[in-house]
């Protein structure tokens, strides 16, 4: 009656159960598992995984309706169509499952059943992310054309929602070296962070994920040669003598840097390479108010960097792309006293909530 428990799996909730029907088929690594389940049903194990459950009811509400668009737009985009599925399970797509249901997060679920974002009658490309620096920024983070997703913009989270431009390396680095209390995302550890490298510890982290398993696009990696950037593999830079900002997004995000080594001299474009190129393996994260963590990918590319004696101090801000919405920033939305309707409109300009079931 509880459903299926796949015993070989660890999650955060321990051996996961899934509801449904699973699938199983045998290919060329091992075996793929498929889990089959009502949309509803599937969102019900995305919410408490993606949000916490203790958040408020109008939060949760918010994550709802976000990742209904989301897996919808998956749904109809059928990446994993080779295993007749749509998505996996990881930060790839949505968080499923890692962590138990609840009574809250079920609730926010079923008050919001069969709400999506629209935008001129299509479903919108409803992205979130743990936590932005008081900006967000638009689809050129990824190198994409904004005309495509103007709901998605570059402005602050905070009451003001001002659209500025931190495009510019000297107005990003003033902006990043401060902070400002009525931001959404203040309070917050990965509101503002640092990170004390060594040069031969970027070396390694670049050495090793150049074309390895978390470079997620070598396509984004150029190499120069005789002063012109061409699309050749490279394996190794040597150590690392430079790390040039070649251009931020209006919002701030880094979208092109230049990393340059005693072997070799490369372009990388995409913030997801740069933040796996650059990262900091073992260095502590030190947050916001002095506590600090480990990660294995720089937390954002929202960040700049100052030379030291033996490496790099990296400040920077925020946790994941910035597109979209701010998952914490929901939860001191909330505490001002706006809805999940008012949070969303913020984050998704011009969009409206449709009940797509009706």
């Amino acid at each position: 009656n509880e459903g299926l428990t796949v015993t070989s799996l660890e999650r955060g909730q321990g051996k996961p159960t899934y509801s449904g029907s699973m699938e199983v088929k045998a290919e060329k690594d091992g075996l793929v598992l498929i889990n089959e389940l009502y949309l509803e049903d599937y969102l019900k194990k995305v919410v408490p995984s993606e949000m916490p459950a203790s958040y408020e009811k109008e939060a949760l509400k918010a994550q709802a309706v976000c990742a209904r668009t989301y897996a919808y737009r998956q749904i109809q985009g059928n990446a994993y169509g080779q295993y007749g599925a749509h998505v996996d399970d990881s930060t790839s797509f949505q968080v499923y499952n890692n962590i138990n249901t609840s009574e809250r997060t079920d609730q926010a679920v079923n008050e919001t059943y069969g709400q999506m974002l629209f935008y001129n009658n299509k479903p919108i490309e409803a992205f979130y992310y743990s936590t932005s620096c008081g900006h967000t920024s638009d689809m050129s983070v990824w190198g994409g054309d904004n005309s495509g997703t103007p709901y998605l913009t570059s402005k602050k989270v905070n009451n003001s929602g001002e659209k500025t431009d931190l495009s510019d390396e000297e107005n990003f680095r003033k902006y990043i070296n401060s902070v400002n209390e009525n931001d959404y995302d203040y309070g917050f550890g990965y509101y503002r962070w640092k990170i004390n490298i060594s040069s031969d510890d970027l070396s390694i982290s670049i050495n090793e994920n150049l074309y390895g398993r978390y470079c997620a696009s070598p396509g984004n990696i150029f190499v120069k040669k005789n002063d012109t950037w061409v699309s050749e593999e490279v394996r190794n830079i040597g150590k690392l003598e430079e790390i040039r900002v070649v251009k931020r997004t209006s919002g701030g995000a880094i979208s092109e840097i230049v990393l340059k080594g005693t072997d070799a001299e490369i372009l990388v474009k995409n913030e997801l390479n740069i933040r796996y190129l650059l990262c900091p393996r073992n260095n502590p994260i030190t947050l916001l108010k002095g506590d600090t963590t480990t990660f294995y990918i720089l937390p954002s590319s929202y960040c700049i960097f100052d030379k030291t004696e033996n490496g790099y101090l990296i400040t920077g801000g925020g946790y994941g792309h910035g597109i979209g919405m701010s998952q914490n920033a929901v939860s001191n939305m909330v505490q001002t006293g706006m809805t999940y309707d008012e949070i969303l409109k913020f984050f998704y300009e011009g969009s409206e909530i449709i009940n797509v079931y009706e």
